[in-house]
């Protein structure tokens, strides 16, 4: 799985994380195999691939004894069957084909036995996939010097690559039973050497009851349940130079408890130095697995025999057992679990010391009597493990697949939303594998967690969150943000807040996780982490309104600019640009002025001078809008002589907005009526200021309108022949 981490932190963090109480999950509804007849018995025995990609399940019952095979093939995620069953063409009925399959670790090859073909002989068909089509390649084997029906084929393994099988026969020679060792070269395959039995067996040991190989086909195991009065034995066989030899005395496992039938079925690791061992009557059918391992060509016992914790009943665990490629992933099967509803546990080695891990494993969609566990196959790197139920459904039979390779997700992207006011970013992320339709266990829902130093809305909206994903340590620095409903979608997006922006003096990151939840609160699944940033990258509103007038003031004057206010919430403060030329371009010099309310006085102005004016407006993450409309004044002069001005003028009001009051400034230059009038927006007047003849000079006077409900005003002087208005707002 690739994954997008960007920034250091998230490297501490290997793995997706899930509910430490469910580490397997079923993968997709149960497998019935298509074109079956009557009761199949389907998952009787079942193999899978190295990658548990490609599985095989027999069922021996099919169509009377005939017996088939079914093949299947898991293709992101969902499994399919490929093609119709498998039927060898030269079989003898009742041939009891699928009593026992194998497949080859890159799932090309496959060994098919029937153990009754041709009255009991039995026999073993060797299968190619070709093109995605399964194929019978030559003709049925069959091993040399048995003794009477020796049902060869009631078990059979091939090694991982492909090019050794071994085929068990536990009727052979009275119930001593046998196992037989075939080679391929160009296709062809022949009997390596004799028979293969056990030399220090005691009475009808049942030898060829379950076989296994190693990868390179150099070690086999061959069991025998009922070995020295149904204690069992399993013998283990080495190769060298194309001649097999017994490796040691028979292995035993001590522990156990009556006639516990060891070696009803067997399994090898891949470098042949780890065995287990499987005992379903042990303990009066409680049952239990033993682990051998190989030390310098010796073999031993593990520490104790495995037994199931969470087992009901007489559950025979051990019926089936099955083990990982590098020995440390164990599986065993136990169908009568629960009163036959059947179950499967796995086992885990760290240090030489074996473990449950997990719960039991149980099959959604079997019935009371299904015998899950009564066959178990595990893929060579423990990610997907296999079950068969024999007689769910009428003894139709069915397989179900667990799977751990397919439980994780990832975020896609953490990306800043472009054109917007920050502190908010999109999230993506690819849906859950579960989040399917018929999917074991189904997705519902998704949450969003942002990481956080205290963790102080980890509780938020705790209704929305289950008890189990509250409690986990994984999160424990995140703070829930939200959820999103589980829909199906291919992949998911949402817009979560961050707690601030980036700016020109350094990058906040935030770090995300998303986590899928199930019905089952201790049910979920935990992304990688991924993390962004957010920018305010959407500018102010540019300034409008912009105007300019003059306050003459004896000995000297200012300009006075006003300008509509900001109202984006981010807004931060007003640049003031002037020039002495037309159509200026603000960037090639600094503002004369930066200010927050939307009014400047301009001072430093000369007399009979024409000024040009721009404003624009910049938020708190340092966005500069673009300018106002450019306005122009010529700054009128003053008499000298007496300090009368030498022409009308009304300032803008300051401050504006204001509340309770304001100072309107105005200049006469010359003796006369004077009015000085306050409107609201409807033209009706709310306030006489000034309604009387003046002297003329630099007037100002206090507007208060403590009394009047917050709004735009207008106010108007009219002096001689001069009338001018202007607005005004009053906060409230």
């Amino acid at each position: 799985m690739i994954h997008r981490i960007c920034i250091p932190i998230a490297l501490l963090i290997c793995v997706a994380t899930q509910s430490t109480q469910a580490q397997y999950f079923q993968q997709g509804p149960k497998l019935v195999g298509t074109g079956s007849i009557g009761t199949s018995y389907q998952g009787h025995h079942v193999s899978i691939s190295g990658d548990g990609n490609v599985a095989l399940v027999g069922g021996y019952a099919d169509n009377g004894a005939s017996g088939a095979t079914w093949a299947y093939e898991r293709v992101g995620g969902v499994w399919s069957q490929i093609g119709s069953k498998l039927l060898a063409t030269d079989a003898v009925y009742p041939s009891r084909q699928g009593v026992s399959v194998s497949l080859a670790t890159d799932g090309s090859t496959a060994i098919i036995g029937g153990y009754v073909d041709n009255g009991g002989v039995g026999a073993s068909w060797i299968y190619k996939r070709i093109g995605g089509v399964w194929v019978q390649q030559g003709n049925k084997l069959i091993g040399t010097g048995a003794a009477g029906n020796a049902w060869q084929g009631v078990s059979v393994a091939i090694s991982g690559d492909g090019n050794t099988v071994i085929t068990g026969g536990y009727n052979d020679s009275n119930y001593r039973g046998a196992a037989w060792v075939y080679t391929q070269s160009g296709g062809v395959w022949t009997q390596q050497g004799s028979k293969l039995v056990g030399a220090d067996d005691a009475g009808s040991a049942f030898q060829g009851e379950s076989v296994s190989l190693s990868d390179d086909g150099n070690t086999a195991i061959v069991s025998g349940s009922h070995d020295s009065s149904f204690t069992g034995a399993t013998w283990a066989y080495i190769r060298v130079d194309g001649v097999w030899h017994q490796q040691g005395g028979k292995l035993v496992g001590s522990g156990g408890v009556g006639g516990g039938q060891q070696g009803v079925n067997i399994a090898l690791s891949a470098d042949g130095n780890t065995a287990i061992v499987g005992g379903y009557l042990d303990d009066g059918g409680k049952g239990a697995a033993w682990v051998f391992t190989r030390t310098a060509g010796v073999w031993s016992q593990q520490r104790n025999k495995l037994v199931g914790s969470g087992a009901i009943g007489l559950a025979q665990l051990g019926r089936s057992v099955s083990i990982s490629a590098d020995g440390n992933t164990a599986v065993a099967g136990a169908p009568l679990d629960n009163g036959g509803i059947g179950a499967a546990f796995v086992f885990k080695r760290s240090a030489g010391v074996w473990s449950q891990y997990g719960n039991k494993l149980i099959g959604v969609g079997g019935n009371s009597n299904s015998n899950i566990g009564n066959t178990v196959d595990i893929s060579a790197d423990a990610s997907t493990i296999i079950v068969g139920g024999e007689y769910d459904n009428n003894q139709v039979g069915a397989a179900w697949v667990f799977s751990t390779a397919q439980t994780s997700f990832d975020i896609v992207s953490v990306s800043d939303i472009p054109s917007d006011q920050g502190k908010q970013v999109r999230i993506k992320w690819q849906k859950s594998p579960f989040d399917a339709s018929g999917a074991i266990p189904q997705i519902l829902s998704y949450s969003i967690w942002r990481q956080s130093s205290s963790g102080s809305n980890r509780t938020a909206k705790k209704r929305d969150l289950p008890e189990g994903l509250l409690s986990d340590s994984t999160l424990l620095n995140y703070d829930y943000v939200t959820s999103v409903p589980a829909i199906q979608l291919r992949q998911y997006q949402t817009v979560v807040p961050t707690l601030e922006d980036s700016t020109a003096s350094g990058i906040h990151r935030f770090i995300f996780r998303v986590a899928a939840h199930t019905s089952d609160p201790n049910v979920y699944f935990v992304s990688l982490p991924d993390s962004g940033y957010s920018v305010d990258n959407l500018a102010p509103a540019n300034p409008s309104g912009l105007s300019a007038t003059q306050i003459v003031a004896e000995g000297g004057g200012e300009v006075v600019l006003s300008w509509a206010p900001n109202l984006d919430p981010d807004f931060d403060h007003f640049d003031v640009y002037r020039s002495t030329t037309p159509n200026f371009d603000p960037k090639a010099g600094q503002p004369i002025a930066t200010v927050t309310n939307d009014q400047y006085f301009d001072p430093d102005v000369s007399k009979g001078a024409e000024y040009y004016y721009k404003v624009s407006a910049s938020d708190h993450a340092g966005n500069e809008s673009g300018y106002s409309n450019e306005v122009n004044i010529i700054v009128a002069g003053v008499n000298d002589q007496n300090g009368i001005p030498d022409r009308y003028s009304l300032g803008q009001n300051y401050p504006n907005p204001f509340n309770p009051s304001s100072i309107i400034e105005y200049a006469l230059p010359g003796r006369g009526f004077v009015s000085l009038k306050v409107f609201n927006m409807l033209g009706v007047e709310v306030a006489t200021l000034v309604q009387e003849e003046e002297s003329p000079g630099y007037k100002s006077i206090r507007f208060d309108a403590s009394g009047l409900p917050g709004g735009v005003y207008l106010y108007r002087l009219t002096a001689g022949n001069f009338t001018e208005s202007k607005k005004m707002v009053l906060i409230k």
